[in-house]
């Protein structure tokens, strides 16, 4: 298998409209049907743990609740991307499900099959997981026969991913490390303590800070330089005796993507993509005030080298699920609404 099917199917697997309804007269079997294709409950299960997992690493990145790992309760009852945890996991195992049943269409119609060599790779892939994860699938009702077919489907998808010749051009993967990675020079001023002796005042002091040293960005001073000095009034005011040393050009920048924006921050990742290139922004979080300018991640040609490869794989990801949608969008699907209702999220068993 090669390594950008295996990428793309160990991502798939990691992870993870139009429509007619049955009530499916109480026969639970099934979940989700496409002609004469169907998703079963564990698969349809399989892909809500899943969901969970996704909803819980937005909700910890957002710092939204207190703890890193948020419980499944506290996913269930949690506000993600304007529904209930519970609703928008539901809404993400469903169009899972239907992802599955179109690549399983997709994979048929081409004609294609999986290699010996990829379904020992398959069954390689089922072992470890159901080894791993094996009281979690059976007490939530995912067999190691529904896991096997999950997997199986990811696969398939980068039998289709690799037959579908996706290229990009280099000025096609310039603009995307443009627009989808952020990368920023910032000069970040301490903020006083809520409720300490003088603290009016000291946020007023802070707050002068910041306008003096955001009109010697602006006027387009060495970045490098007002930091060195940023640093150094800091430790005198302070009392330190730690000397504050002058740093490489560029040694302080911050490179990262989209997905990884509220990771330094719920207004400073943000507020870094609203910027235009060489635009200047002041941004306020709980402990810190920052003054951040947005640069180019083409001015360093080694920054693009070092990062093809990432960017490469992302933009596949991104247009083979286009395709996907895509797919999804063309087919007409029914839904069982008894197995809907019996398969819930708050009834699996994650610790």
């Amino acid at each position: 298998m090669s390594g950008i099917k295996r990428c793309l199917a160990v991502v798939l697997a990691g992870i993870m409209l139009l429509g007619a309804t049955a009530c499916g007269a109480g026969n639970t079997q099934w979940a989700l049907r496409a002609d004469d294709l169907e998703v079963s409950p564990g698969v349809y299960i399989f892909g809500q743990i899943n969901a969970f997992g996704e909803a819980q690493n937005i909700l910890a990145a957002k710092q939204v609740l207190a703890t890193s790992a948020p419980t499944l309760d506290e996913v269930l009852k949690a506000d993600i991307e304007g529904k209930s945890g519970k609703d928008w996991i539901n809404e993400k195992a469903l169009n899972y499900a239907k992802q599955y049943l179109a690549a399983e269409k997709q994979f048929a119609e081409k004609g294609l099959s999986l290699s010996p060599e990829v379904t020992a790779e398959v069954e390689s892939s089922v072992s470890y997981m159901w080894e791993a994860n094996e009281d979690l699938y059976t007490k939530s009702g995912v067999s190691k026969e529904s896991l096997r077919k999950y997997l199986t489907n990811q696969y398939k998808r980068g039998e289709i991913f690799t037959a579908s010749d996706i290229a990009f051009t280099d000025e096609e993967i310039k603009e995307y490390f443009t627009k989808e990675y952020a990368k920023i020079k910032y000069i970040d001023f301490a903020l006083p303590a809520e409720g300490e002796e003088g603290y009016e005042e000291k946020m007023a002091a802070v707050r002068a800070d910041v306008e003096r040293y955001k009109a010697r960005v602006e006027a387009g001073e060495n970045f490098e330089q007002l930091i060195f000095e940023n640093t150094k009034e800091y430790y005198e005011s302070t009392g330190s005796t730690t000397e504050a040393k002058l740093a490489e050009e560029g040694e302080y920048d911050l490179l990262f993507s989209r997905s990884q924006a509220v990771q330094y921050g719920q207004n400073f990742g943000p507020a870094a993509f609203d910027l235009e290139i060489g635009a200047v922004s002041v941004v306020e979080e709980k402990a810190f005030i920052y003054i951040i300018k947005r640069i180019s991640p083409l001015d360093k040609p080694e920054e693009l080298e070092n990062y093809r490869q990432t960017l490469v794989s992302a933009m596949n990801n991104d247009a083979f699920q286009k395709l996907l949608d895509e797919w999804v969008a063309g087919m007409t699907f029914t839904t069982n609404d008894a197995a809907l209702k019996k398969y819930t999220p708050n009834k699996l068993k994650i610790s």
